[in-house]
């Protein structure tokens, strides 16, 4: 019989798993247009970082919001080590340094999807840009030197 611990690390491996055979499946099958679920990931998560973590939208700047938006999934989920955010005229470049899902983007990437369009950071940030009626471009990059990821938003 597993331990409580055990139980519980065999319970985030089965969700993994899931989430993993989901996202292949609906890269399979939407190809470059599962791209579009990202904002609805973003959309369910959101939420939860208004109402219980305080994260403010309202008066704020892409920059400002971007920044609350990391520091919380460094803060509050313990998500990332560090993210970092530059801005170079109308492109804003978030840098994910020792992300916990890097595991997982690999695992994706062996599956066939080149894009890990299920990422926290890239679904909120495109969620937070929809609710600020900025439209953006994003793209993501796998940043293997830092354990991470760099996401680019462009805006239009």
């Amino acid at each position: 019989m597993a331990t409580e611990e055990q139980k519980k690390q065999n319970l985030l491996r089965l969700v993994n798993l899931a989430l993993l055979g989901l996202a292949a499946g609906t890269w399979d099958l939407l190809g470059d247009g599962a791209r579009g679920l990202s904002y609805e990931i973003g959309e369910a998560i959101l939420p939860i970082l208004e109402k219980e973590m305080g994260l403010e939208i309202a008066g704020q700047s892409p920059l400002e919001v971007l920044q609350e938006v990391g520091r919380l999934m460094v803060d509050e989920f313990g998500f990332a080590e560090n993210v970092t955010i530059e801005v170079e005229g109308h492109v804003l470049r978030m840098k994910v340094y020792g992300c916990v899902n890097r595991g997982f983007t690999d695992k994706l990437e062996a599956a066939g999807v080149p894009i890990p369009f299920i990422c926290p950071y890239l679904a909120i940030s495109n969620a937070v840009f929809t609710r600020m009626g900025e439209k953006v471009r994003a793209e993501v990059q796998r940043w293997r030197e830092a354990n991470g990821s760099i996401i680019t938003f462009e805006l239009v």
